[in-house]
């Protein structure tokens, strides 16, 4: 009906939906409290935050204002005040209603649902037609209602209540909203000429590109065309075309099969039957045949024995015997090799005659309406109508094009290694138009030899077996269920219902995905093996849902190590980041694990300081109507550095997105996903002593430890090239490799680690000059203790060698000899003067510690030579192509200094190698003295990116004086946010512009010194306060707290005995500015990396104890346990979030305003924080405490020692004092 319209102050307002978000809850409870009554009476009660956590999909309608006027929860089974559990809905559903074509596969069940009643209608309508958009699989919304509740406004209009069958009880009311009442069902028929007029409108709006290409009528004459091998398909809706899909049966087989994995799908191609059983048996007999020649060879006649006796006659007839039989058998060698031969001849003739048949039809164009793109599936079964005799349909995209609906139900194919193909291979098999039916179910004893045969060529079958019969043993340990399509197993999944959460939290970043209080313990998951037959491989997440439904599990956890094959139902999941662990120390640790003992547990459950061994992916319920978005853009990153690392782990943590084509170059790329520079001595199995041995001339930046690299597993997301790059093909996007092969991107990321180039100035002859080398990475490493081997075994292990270089790996490669068995007396350390002739400092920026380490390296025997420059290099007298001597000089112009040296091994400043200077340089990508780039890393050419010490910005954006050198990892994840820009329209990444970013991350080294000795220096990336002086003179410098028991020997030593020497410089304002420490016990490196930027005072008041003279040794006052809470990971989080809350208090703020205010304030006297707390209303002080307790109770698990309500102990001593008092 017609009626005519409202007056303009009675319009119902507009309303839009999107996903529901957690800031939705108030007003979402204000909703409900509006007829919180008739709600329960309908749906029981819910709460609110546990729907939006643990619902498959809810939907929030907002109005103009962005106020939420509408809120409806999706689940995949009924809820609420219905009885039936997510298990048995199916069968109790087909066994009362005779709707036998829904089930799991296709149903969503609407659980809650309020509106405000001014837009009910509106609110509805637009929940429903989202609901439908986002899930496409779903062909129906089922609505459970208690059998006294009748149907309601706005539902009942669209909701049609199904009819149970005769004589089934159902105390329910169901009904049912078909999704054809909002997006209509897509009929297929062959796309007619007229078709054109609707078409090309669609098509002009997705594709300007082809319209101008082909002409205003390309789409008339395609479909035209039309063919035996090329057909149409057109989509109509009440009349009208909205989608075309063109086909093509022509297609170059051999391309596709030489650039992509196509064994499980046979290669898309059908062998005639006939002449592939000629061809077998003809190779059965070719096998035979050669079988038998291969006996024949090996029956060689024996040796006849000469008689003794017979004399010369018995002799030559023995001898005339022993030729007829060497004469009759190589005659039979004759007859069974030609016989081979010509039967292996026959077979490769049979072979080559087989004829095969292209199995696949290609998808050459497909345009959708925009209304109707989540329909897109709806194109396939006509895809094998129109070609009955094919198996495959498959589609070709550009890596820079965006997926787009129909994708979803396609499965992209693994290109070959080597492949140059330039798109991106969809493939749909046809028996998965079946997927409807797919199934999962328990699995029982029946289905071992199915899935047996299942997993039978996985590496771990073995293992799958095993769990299997745990899963289906009298005592079950592990779940198994099986995915079966028309009654036949088609994949196999097993997981272990015993999660233990709290480890899990102590170990990964849980809670930035997961509200662990809105889920029960019994409802995570962990799975353990996921094996499915590949042309099912786009129901994956449905067979994950249906894991949670039969299980009522909300969270699936999935564990790669590095030996664990990577299914690829790994990108449904998002990865767990690994949360740095709290170093505890030793003796707190032994302390914990004897009271647990004491108290009956587990010694090692009470350890806090613990490490994650492996990579750990999450998939939520919430998340299973969030599919990611995959991005094929091929990104290769060059180089291996701390800055390449940060930029995978970033890519790979987006949660909503999916990239596909990773790609990290480097020559140690292996060795790197497995540790970082300097450490991998830790990680190295007992083959790998060299590379260990190798990798301890380095030190370390401790941007990541080898935990968090075992933890990320960035080998499992990503495709390893190792190898170094040649050349660079800029026109064709291709970096060209030193064996001739070509890694192609789209876009390329250069950030390598940098390394030693000094022997190069000198020219090739000098760089090829046996024992010497330029220690410019692991190889060169390893090549130099080869050669010290050789000189050991030849007898000439007593000769001089020179370690040349300034940097802190010359310190390392000494160590490194010494740990070898070179004679110290042997080793001379030879350090270079900086700019300015300045040699005293380097490479630690402080003369007190290079005098400190100048003490140990002569205690040890070490020659240490400072302010001279290698300037030449002489060869042996008696062997030119082996070094004989080097020449030193003290200043440029000074007379050069011979220096006998058998061995040289330079450790300078570290610079880009000179291939990937040449292949940048020669490509015209900008270098002026460092890559140039703007503030968002890009060079000159838009697809290149680079990021490091490598690079120096552009000109117009560069400040006055020495740019800031940040660390590696927060270099990378700049860099990821800017890559980001480029590829995802959505990100809200926080660069923009062109301006430079802003580093405020702690800058930490660390190097493992000769004698016993340990350095470690972190701080804030200040722009010229590399040395000890310019510290001091930065205007931001404050003051120092230094306590040194080296220079004492009569002093007490620190921590066990131990001496050190440690600095703690404070910025003007009382935070901490930076820590150097010195010492014979490895410094707390991610410990005392946390305390940068804190105020001093929070460390314990550590100045105010400092000058009342009560720190004697600063490292051991960094390690008391009251000190704990500031190392834990969580404390910055804390820290904003209580800044947060007293900032919104007025009273708080007006004592803030009143101390800024005060005339010591404003003379530059900051007030002290303990001062500052005197005027604290007790209130405040109280909230702070309390939020502190909170802190410290919901980081129990390594946050163990603090005496808190919530604590063991505390708990043990309640108990004590409830225990009555036995008196005599």
């Amino acid at each position: 009906q017609v009626g005519r319209p409202r007056p303009a102050e009675q319009q119902p307002m507009a309303t839009f939906v999107r996903r529901t978000e957690f800031q939705d809850q108030l007003r979402i409870d204000a909703l409900i409290a509006e007829e919180s009554g008739t709600l329960d009476h309908r749906f029981g009660q819910f709460d609110v935050m546990t729907l939006i956590e643990t619902a498959m999909l809810c939907i929030s309608a907002v109005d103009e204002n962005g106020e939420v006027v509408g809120f409806a929860a999706f689940h995949d089974h009924p809820s609420g005040r219905v009885g039936i559990t997510g298990a048995e809905w199916p069968e109790w559903f087909h066994t009362c209603f005779a709707h036998s074509h829904l089930g799991p596969a296709n149903v969503a069940w609407l659980s809650y649902f309020v509106c405000d009643p001014t837009v009910h209608t509106e609110v509805a309508e637009n929940v429903l037609r989202s609901a439908f958009t986002t899930m496409p699989e779903v062909d129906a919304v089922l609505l459970s209602l208690p059998s006294h509740v009748n149907p309601f406004t706005p539902l009942k209009d669209t909701f049609e209540e199904l009819t149970p069958k005769a004589g089934s009880s159902v105390p329910y009311r169901v009904s049912l909203c078909p999704r054809s009442l909002y997006l209509d069902k897509l009929r297929l028929r062959e796309a007619r000429v007229e078709d054109h007029d609707d078409l090309l409108p669609i098509f002009e709006a997705q594709s300007e590109v082809l319209a101008a290409r082909y002409g205003e009528y390309f789409i008339a004459q395609l479909i035209e065309s039309q063919d035996s091998q090329n057909k149409a398909i057109a989509a109509e809706v009440d009349g009208r075309a909205v989608g075309l899909l063109a086909l093509s049966s022509e297609i170059d087989i051999g391309t596709l099969q030489s650039s992509f994995d196509l064994d499980a799908f046979d290669g898309l191609v059908t062998a005639d039957p006939d002449q592939l059983a000629a061809a077998a048996t003809a190779r059965a007999k070719a096998d035979a045949a050669q079988m038998k020649a291969e006996a024949a060879r090996r029956a060689v006649p024996a040796p006849v024995g000469l008689p003794t006796d017979e004399g010369e006659e018995g002799s030559e007839a023995a001898a005339d015997e022993a030729a007829r039989r060497d004469e009759a058998w190589r005659r039979a060698l004759e007859v069974a090799d030609a016989a081979a031969a010509a039967a292996a001849a026959e077979a490769a003739e049979a072979e080559a005659c087989v004829t095969y048949t292209c199995d696949a039809v290609a998808v050459s164009m497909f345009c959708v309406e925009d209304s109707l793109e989540s329909r897109s599936r709806d194109f396939l079964p006509g895809i094998f109508a129109a070609y009955p005799d094919k198996k495959y349909a498959l589609l070709t995209l550009p890596h820079t094009t965006p997926e787009f609906p129909l994708l979803a139900a396609l499965q992209q194919v693994e290109p070959r290694p080597a492949s140059a193909f330039d798109h991106v291979l969809y493939l749909y098999h046809r028996d998965a138009l079946l997927s409807p039916a797919l199934k999962l179910r328990p699995a029982d004893a029946d289905d071992a030899a199915a899935v047996a045969a299942l997993t039978a060529d996985m590496v771990n079958a073995v293992e799958i077996a095993q769990m299997f019969a745990q899963a289906i043993g009298p005592v079950q340990t592990k779940l198994a269920y099986v995915a079966e399509c028309s009654e036949q197993v088609v994949g196999v999944l097993l997981l272990d219902a015993c999660v233990d959460v709290a480890k899990v939290q102590s170990l990964y970043r849980l809670e930035d995905f997961v509200l662990l209080a809105e889920h029960e313990p019994r409802q995570h998951v962990e799975l353990h093996t996921f094996v499915l037959n590949p042309i099912f491989a786009a129901s994956s997440r449905f067979l994950l849902r249906e894991v949670m439904r039969l299980h009522s599990a909300t969270c699936i956890y999935y564990g790669i190590k590095d030996d664990t094959p990577v299914p690829d139902v790994l990108k449904e999941f998002v990865q767990l980041t690994p949360r740095p662990q709290v170093a505890v120390p030793a003796e707190l640790t032994d302390e914990l694990m004897a009271s647990a003992a004491a108290a009956g547990e587990e010694p090692e459950d009470a350890s806090p300081y613990s490490f994650a061994s492996h990579a750990l992916f999450l998939l939520t319920r919430k998340m299973m109507s969030e599919p990611k978005v995959v991005n094929n853009a091929r990104i290769v990153v060059l180089g291996s550095s701390d800055a390449s690392l940060a930029l995978l782990e970033a890519l790979v943590s987006v949660p909503y997105l999916h990239f596909s084509s990773l790609c990290l170059v480097a020559p140690k790329a292996s060795q790197r996903l497995r540790a970082p520079r300097g450490t991998f001595a830790s990680v190295a199995d007992a083959d790998e002593a060299l590379e260990a041995a190798a990798d301890s001339f380095f030190s370390r930046a401790c941007s990541y430890t080898p935990a968090e690299v075992a933890a990320l597993n960035l080998g499992s997301r990503v495709q390893i090239v190792e190898g170094r790059m040649l050349d660079l093909d800029r026109q064709g996007k291709a970096v060209v490799m030193t064996d001739g092969s070509l890694v192609r991107y789209d876009l390329l990321v250069v950030a390598p680690e940098l390394g030693d180039q000094s022997l190069r100035s000198f020219g090739p002859e000098v760089a090829e000059l046996r024992g010497a080398f330029s220690i410019s990475d692991e190889d060169a490493a390893a090549a130099a203790l080869e050669f010290l081997d050789e000189r050991q075994l030849t007898g000439d292990a007593g000769a001089p060698v020179v370690v040349y270089g300034g940097s802190a790996d010359a310190y390392c490669a000494v160590k490194a000899l010494l740990t070898h068995g070179v004679p110290a007396s042997d080793i001379t350390l030879v350090v270079p003067p900086v700019a300015g002739g300045v040699v005293a400092g380097e490479p630690f920026g402080d003369e007190k510690i290079v005098s400190r380490v100048d003490v140990r390296l002569a205690a040890l025997g070490v020659g240490v030579r400072r302010g001279l420059s290698l300037v030449g290099v002489e060869a042996d007298e008696a062997d030119f192509r082996t070094l004989g001597a080097v020449q030193l000089a003290s200043a440029p112009d000074a007379e050069p200094e011979l220096m006998i040296c058998r061995t040289l091994l330079c450790c300078a400043e570290p610079h880009l190698d000179r291939p990937t200077f040449r292949a940048l340089n020669h490509n015209s990508i900008v270098f002026d003295g460092g890559l140039i780039v703007d503030g968002r890393f890009r060079t000159n050419d838009p697809a290149i990116y680079a990021a490091g010490p490598l690079t120096k910005l552009a000109r117009r954006l560069r400040t006055k004086g020495k740019p800031v050198a940040p660390s590696g990892r927060e270099t990378g994840t700049k860099l990821a946010q800017a890559l980001l820009l480029a590829l995802d329209p959505n990100s809200s990444s926080p660069l923009g512009g062109d301006a430079p970013p802003f580093f405020s991350g702690p800058v930490s080294v660390a190097v493992d010194l000769p004698g016993g000795l340990y350095y470690y220096r972190v701080s804030k990336p200040l722009a010229g306060a590399d040395s000890y002086s310019a510290t001091l003179a930065h205007p931001d410098f404050g003051t120092e707290l230094l306590t040194d028991s080296m220079s004492r020997p009569d002093a007490a030593a620190g921590l066990g005995g131990a001496v050190s020497y440690c600095s703690v410089r404070l910025d003007r304002y009382g935070a901490v500015m930076s820590i150097v420490y010195l010492g014979e016990v490895p410094a707390d490196e991610g410990n005392w990396s946390r305390l940068i930027g804190l105020p001093a005072e929070t460390v314990n008041r550590l100045p105010a104890r400092f000058n009342e003279g009560l720190v004697p040794d600063i490292p051991a006052f960094l390690r008391q346990p009251c000190l704990m809470a500031l190392y834990h990971d969580r404390f910055g989080e804390f820290r904003q979030a209580l800044h947060a809350e007293l900032h919104g208090d007025q009273d708080y703020l007006n004592l803030v305003h009143a101390v800024q205010a005060s005339p010591a304030f404003l003379a530059g006297r900051p007030l002290d924080p303990a001062e500052f707390a005197h005027l604290l209303p007790d209130e405040k002080l109280e909230l702070a405490r309390a939020r502190l307790r909170d802190y410290v109770q919901s980081n129990a698990a390594q946050l163990g020692m603090y005496l808190v309500p919530s604590s063991k102990v505390m708990a043990q001593m309640r108990e004590a004092e409830a225990q009555p008092v036995v008196t005599r």
